[in-house]
Order: structure tokens, then sequence, then C-alpha cells
């Protein structure tokens, strides 16, 4: 990927211009080794709170942590990364339900789907419904791209569909998108171009 992409997907670069559509409304960037500790002094304003890198390398997977025992170890710090002043995104916890993952190429939705990994990371679902497939739509014309093909995560959360998060395409799941759509649709983008 191309550096410009990169910065581009980090969180913090797009989340002020997608806060009409986001799920934490509410959030915060600290160094790594800043955030555990001002958790440990009690700096840090939420007892449990969702913690992601702010880089869409994902040196992490996003969590739910506690703020009363929280350590670098939480963060798999050793495992993939070692960098202690990696920026990481904080925000308040929040209840979602189900979630669902598309495919922008260019500014149109191409391809969707629903997504329950459940407790064995199983259990993936099909194609999704319009509402969240709306948002989504809505969401590609309107935000400033952050690269020609990416992904939108969405959750339902509190009754109404909300975005989580921006992905590379090439370091995202697809779960039970439609291949053969994206495909295509890939092909017709290119050909335009």
């Amino acid at each position: 990927r191309r550096s410009s992409d990169l910065a581009a997907l980090t969180y913090s670069n797009w989340a002020d211009e997608a806060r009409p559509w986001l799920l934490n409304q509410t959030w915060r960037v600290l160094p790594l080794a800043e955030l555990v500790e001002s958790a440990r002094a009690g700096k840090i304003q939420w007892k449990e709170f969702f913690a992601r890198p702010d880089s869409p390398l994902k040196q992490f997977s996003g969590r739910v942590l506690n703020r009363d025992t929280l350590t670098l170890k939480d963060f798999d710090f050793g495992l993939y990364f070692d960098d202690p002043q990696l920026p990481v995104v904080i925000a308040p916890r929040q209840e979602i339900g189900r979630e669902w993952r598309y495919v922008v190429i260019g500014r149109k939705v191409v391809a969707g789907s629903g997504y329950d990994l459940g407790p064995q990371g199983t259990g993936r679902q099909g194609i999704s419904d319009d509402g969240p497939r709306a948002v989504a739509a809505a969401i590609a014309r309107r935000l400033t791209r952050p690269g020609d093909v990416y992904v939108i995560d969405l959750c339902e959360s509190n009754g109404d569909i909300r975005l989580v998060e921006l992905n590379p395409f090439s370091g995202a799941d697809l779960y039970c998108c439609d291949g053969r759509a994206i495909c295509e649709a890939m092909e017709e983008y290119l050909g335009e171009r």
C-alpha cells in the first residue's frame, strides 16, 4: 500500500469528517505507553473503553478494556508490534448488535455482507439488507475517498446504523461478499480510468 493510502485510512484522519455516521462520537488518540500510564493514574474517564490502533494496519484487534487493570499485554504488545508510542484510539464502550461490511470501489458500494463471528469465529451471514447498504452508499458518496477501493464496516447500535471504521480492501476479510461482483466492478472501474 502507498503511504498516502495508509494515512487516509488512519482513524484520526477520517473520523471527524465521518461524525454524522460515526459510532463513537467521543474518542481520543494517545500513544500506547501514555494510555497505560494514564489509566494507572486514573486519568482515563471511562472505566471500560474500546481501544483500537489509529493505523489501518491493525497491530492489534479492537477490544474492550478495563482502565483499572490495563497493561501493555492487553494490547498484545510484543506479539505483532513493539512500539510503545503506537497511537491508539480510545472511546467509551458501546453496545452493538448486527454488523455489516461493504466493499467500495470509487464511490460505489459494490458488495456487502453481514457478519456475526459468534463465540467460535464462525456463523457468517449472507448479503446484508437494504437499510445498512443505503447508509454505506451515503458514506461512500459523501466522505472524502480514502482510496480507490476500501471497506466500510457498519453496526447496529441503539436502533441506528452506525459507522465503525474504514479498512483497506487488501487487509479485510470479505466474509460473504460477492467476489464476482467485486471483480466485475473493479474491471469496470479500471476500464473507466
